[in-house]
């Protein structure tokens, strides 16, 4: 049970679930950070109110009705994390999933032309055998390229399901940033500067938004825009 399950009192904040309902919920399986996705059996079932129990859920997920980034999901333990698109094709229902100004994840509605793009910030990129360039993304997915200009902290707007590169969107003053941790989780802004520490201490960003200023460490943010961000937000 434990290595399948999470104690619902333990979960992470972000996770919009009732805490006292039972002892036990399901552990997600993704390369997703475990409090940025959900359980696709989780968003059916207490996200959706598509399904009661989890033996309903479950056979929503056997007949292929819910993708994920394109893709049928079966497993009912699949977590599904932040910026991935959820869709119901049959109910043309799609969202992507962003946080609320609460900290939440949250399933927010789009429309069929944006669930087909998803943006992924570069973690890191190195040299294989072949001379091939391996870009590893934040959310653990990787892809092979032989574009010399992607660099780590840049995003690219992938399409789905060839996950072809439609954009990309470099970490740079005046770009359009997405904060993801820490207390201005959710906020997204101009970036305006860098303010760099010595010592471990990580360098700290400043956002613009609404005219007002804000200060998170840099790899809090990624990039979703240029002068406006590339897919709809939580408001």
């Amino acid at each position: 049970m434990v290595k399948n399950h999470l104690k619902r009192l333990n979960v992470p904040k972000s996770w919009p679930v009732k805490r006292k309902t039972s002892k036990w919920i399901v552990k997600p399986r993704s390369s997703h950070p475990l409090g940025q996705c959900l359980p696709v059996s989780v968003i059916l079932k207490e996200v959706l109110g598509f399904a009661a129990t989890a033996k309903e859920a479950k056979v929503i997920l056997n007949q292929k009705l819910m993708l994920v980034n394109k893709k049928a999901r079966k497993e009912p333990k699949f977590g599904a994390g932040l910026l991935d698109v959820v869709e119901l094709p049959g109910m043309k229902l799609h969202y992507r999933i962003l946080l609320s100004k609460q900290g939440k994840l949250v399933l927010h509605p789009i429309d069929e032309k944006e669930a087909s793009i998803r943006p992924c910030k570069i973690q890191s990129k190195r040299i294989v055998a072949g001379g091939k360039i391996q870009i590893a993304f934040a959310d653990g997915t990787t892809m092979f390229t032989d574009n010399k200009e992607y660099k780590a902290g840049d995003t690219l707007v992938l399409s789905m399901p060839d996950n072809k590169v439609r954009e990309h969107l470099k970490f740079e003053k005046g770009a359009m940033l997405y904060i993801t941790a820490g207390r201005q989780a959710s906020l997204y802004g101009t970036f305006e500067e860098v303010r760099q520490f010595s010592g471990a201490q990580p360098d700290n960003i400043v956002v613009s938004h609404a005219g007002k200023h804000y200060e998170t460490r840099k790899d809090y943010a990624m990039v979703i825009g240029r002068e406006k961000p590339a897919i709809s937000m939580v408001d």
